[in-house]
């Protein structure tokens, strides 16, 4: 029970940040550059949480009316959402990790709902079952016992599959973290 409710005072702090965030960036770009257009001028944030935070029942608001939060960054002059995706975030009893539950089905659902406010994507391919970064990658489940070449050849399927099964459900992201 403790750890529930620290993990959701966790996510709302972390969904403020990110709502914060997103209005100082457009903010510092107009600034920085002077200019009235920033249309290639890229103003992403990092929603890879989102359906974990709404699925723990998250709401978001917007001058007292509640709102999409997507909807609500977009409409604040966010054009690019960062999604991170992970083999398989859930231990042996199907809970999530607590980082997020970003599996293919959860990061295909946010992308389509970013496309259809005509947000561009980035995929952040993690390689693992939870976080991941240069210092820190640790195999997923399914592939633990793969030998080198197994692994390189799993590695390489699994991203083509994942970028070929997006695209067919017409999602071609514009950026990505191990392809691009």
């Amino acid at each position: 029970m403790r750890k529930n409710k620290f993990l959701s005072v966790m996510a709302v702090a972390l969904a403020a940040v990110q709502l914060i965030s997103a209005s100082t960036v457009t903010v510092q770009a107009s600034t920085l550059t002077g200019a009235v257009e920033t249309d290639d001028f890229i103003r992403g944030v990092d929603v890879s949480t989102l359906d974990m935070l709404e699925d723990l029942g998250a709401q978001y608001y917007q001058n007292n009316v509640a709102n999409d939060a997507l909807t609500i960054l977009h409409n604040n002059g966010a054009n690019y959402v960062r999604l991170k995706l992970w083999v398989d975030p859930y231990d042996e009893d199907g809970n999530a990790y607590g980082g997020g539950n970003n599996d293919y089905d959860t990061t295909l659902a946010l992308a389509k709902r970013a496309q259809n406010l005509g947000m561009n994507i980035l995929i952040d391919f993690h390689l693992s079952d939870f976080w991941a970064d240069p210092a820190n990658q640790i195999k997923p489940k399914a592939w633990e016992d793969l030998s080198y070449s197994e692994l390189k050849e799993t590695l390489y399927s699994y991203m083509k599959t994942t970028l070929n099964n997006f695209a067919s459900e017409g999602i071609v992201p514009d950026y990505g973290t191990g392809w691009k």
